[in-house]
Formats: C-alpha cells, sequence, structure tokens
C-alpha cells in the first residue's frame, strides 16, 4: 500500500496546484482591460501552447521537486525531520498523512471532469476511425502534397491523424475552386500537417478535459486563430501573393455556406473558421504576418518544461520540496 499511498498523493497534489495555478491566473486574465490586444501571443502559437498548459506545467515542476529533492543528493527525510508529509519514493509510507485528503480531492476531480473527459475520448475515437476511412480515399497529388479527395461536408478541407497528418479536400469544394485556389488549400494545410496541429489540438483539449479552468478555452481557441494564421502565411509565401489566399479562404467559406453540415470530430482542423474570415483576409491582404518557425508548439512547450525541470532539480529543488512539503503539513495540521 506504500506505492499506492504515494501515488495517490502525488496525484492529489497535482491537480490541487493545478487548480491554485489556474485560478491564480483566471484572476490575473480577469484584471485586464476587455479589449486589449496581446500582438505577441497572436504572433506565437508556440507561446500561446505554453500559457495553456502553465497549470499543467507548473503542477508537473512542483511534484518533481518533490520526489526529486535534488536529483544528486537522495533522500532527506532524516534531515527535514517528521514535522511535515513527506513524498519520498524511497520511504513511500511517510506520506501517509496526505493519503485521506488527497484521495477526497482526486475522487472529487475525477467526479468533476468525467463528463468532459467521456466527450473527448468519443471525440477521439471518432477521429480514429474516421481516419481509417481517410487512407482508403483516392489519393491526388498537388504543389509536391499529398491529398485525399472524400466527403468533408461544411468543413472543406481538413487535417488529421495525429503522428502521421492526412489532408483531406471534399470532393465537391475541390470541383468548385480553380487550379490556384485548390493549390493554395492545400498548401494551408501542408502547413498544418507538418507542424502536427491536430496533435496540439488534442493535448490543449485534454487538458481542457482535466483542468477546465476559465479562460483555458477561450486560449485554445486563440492558439487555433494563430495557427490559422501562420498556415495562410506559408501557403501566401508559396504563392507569392497573399491575395490568391485570400480568394481561396472566400472561396472555401462560399462552399461553407451552401454546404450540409457534416459532423467530423473535433481533435481535426479545418482550413477555414468563419468567425475569423475577416481577420485572416485583412492579415493576408496587409501581409502583417511574418514568418514563422516550422517548429510544433508541443516542442517548444516540452523543451521549455524541460529546461524548467532541471532547474528546479538541480539548483532550487531541494528548498522547493521543502517548501511545499510544509505548506502541505501546515495546511492539513500535521506536526
Amino acid at each position: 500500500m506504500s506505492g499506492v499511498t504515494l501515488l495517490v498523493s502525488v496525484v492529489g497534489v497535482f491537480l490541487a496546484v493545478a487548480a491554485i495555478v489556474a485560478a491564480v491566473a483566471a484572476f490575473a486574465g480577469s484584471l485586464v482591460p476587455r479589449g486589449t490586444s496581446l500582438q505577441w501571443a497572436g504572433r506565437s502559437t508556440g507561446a500561446l501552447v505554453v500559457v495553456a498548459l502553465a497549470p499543467f506545467m507548473a503542477a508537473a515542476l512542483v511534484c518533481l521537486a518533490l520526489l526529486t529533492p535534488g536529483l544528486i543528493s537522495g533522500c532527506h527525510c532524516v534531515e527535514h525531520g517528521l514535522h511535515h508529509p513527506h513524498l519520498c519514493p524511497v520511504h513511500p509510507a511517510l506520506a501517509l498523512p496526505l493519503t485521506a485528503p488527497a484521495f477526497f480531492f482526486v475522487v472529487v476531480w475525477a467526479l468533476f471532469v468525467a463528463p468532459r473527459v467521456a466527450s473527448l475520448l468519443r471525440d477521439v475515437a471518432a477521429t480514429v476511425a474516421w481516419r481509417r476511412e481517410v487512407v482508403r480515399m483516392p489519393r491526388q497529388r498537388l504543389a509536391g502534397t499529398e491529398f485525399r479527395l472524400g466527403e468533408c461536408g461544411a468543413f472543406g478541407a481538413v487535417t488529421v491523424g495525429l503522428l502521421r497528418p492526412v489532408i483531406v479536400i471534399d470532393r465537391r469544394l475541390a470541383e468548385t475552386l480553380t487550379s490556384t485556389e485548390l493549390r493554395a488549400v492545400v498548401l494551408h494545410e501542408e502547413r498544418h500537417a507538418r507542424r502536427r496541429d491536430p496533435l496540439t489540438m488534442l493535448v490543449l483539449r485534454s487538458w481542457e478535459a482535466i483542468c477546465p479552468w476559465p479562460g483555458a478555452q477561450a486560449l485554445t481557441a486563440r492558439w487555433r486563430t494563430a495557427a490559422e494564421l501562420d498556415c495562410d502565411a506559408h501557403a501566401a509565401r508559396r504563392l507569392e501573393d497573399g491575395t490568391l489566399v485570400a480568394a481561396a479562404l472566400l472561396a472555401v467559406e462560399r462552399f461553407r455556406s451552401q454546404a450540409t453540415s457534416c459532423a467530423l470530430p473535433a481533435a481535426t482542423v479545418a482550413v477555414s473558421t468563419s468567425s475569423d474570415l475577416e481577420l485572416r483576409v485583412r492579415a493576408l491582404l496587409d501581409n502583417t504576418v511574418p514568418p514563422a518557425r516550422g517548429v510544433n508548439d508541443l516542442v517548444l512547450a516540452a523543451t521549455v518544461l524541460l529546461v524548467l525541470g532541471v532547474l528546479m532539480a538541480f539548483l532550487p529543488g531541494e528548498h522547493t520540496h521543502h517548501v511545499v512539503e510544509s505548506a502541505l503539513g501546515l495546511a492539513f495540521r500535521v506536526r
């Protein structure tokens, strides 16, 4: 049971820290005047992913500091005494005072997020099933990019697949577009595939499900808009004319307004979002979206977490370890 005691305690601490950081972030966000334009956020999809995953990253770092109080220092239980609970892999039984409150917190949290997680799992299952159908669709190649012609309905064009994204263009949409417009759509989706945007979207939606804090959906939507702008800019650079991409977006929007609805998995990334259409067209015509690095946004977030984790574990890990454990002991009146 000692291993279970440690696991439940760590999970409880993880969720508690994530909730606190999320609440602080939501409060700080409420202090920002409405209408304030955060230009950096609109230009950096990677930065948006880091911000969206900030509660998760903070909680992960705290748990790392608790479990590794200085990776080269070993166990500190004896040095710190027994005036507070310890989360130590060497002595997992010392986490016993946290087990009951942590278990209660984990159960309440699980019941709260269960409907969201179930909805996400249904979307993932539908995505996997739809991708199996996608790979059997007729293959086409344009501008050096492979895509499938199939049925996407009102979405028009999507990129689906986590590790091996597949581009799908609605057959009826392809028939209505000019050759240049079709090339612009394919190049746009090519950028989504290279960035692995479906994978990033799934990670962001997963975090929304297990940590539903105010503003999480808004950050994900903002990341999606920034991703669309980057993919538009990529297509404009390849075509050497942003007006051609803008014309393609308008053509896709006309198709979407006339097409019947089609319920595709939510983890897909569509080429056009009507609420962002004006912003995207204006950015293309004004050429205000600068070139961006083709690095997956999750890679940036993981790099930030890795660097902070190394600093946390090797430099201030022992101090953070002791402070957090002391705070836990104070909160639960452990003496």
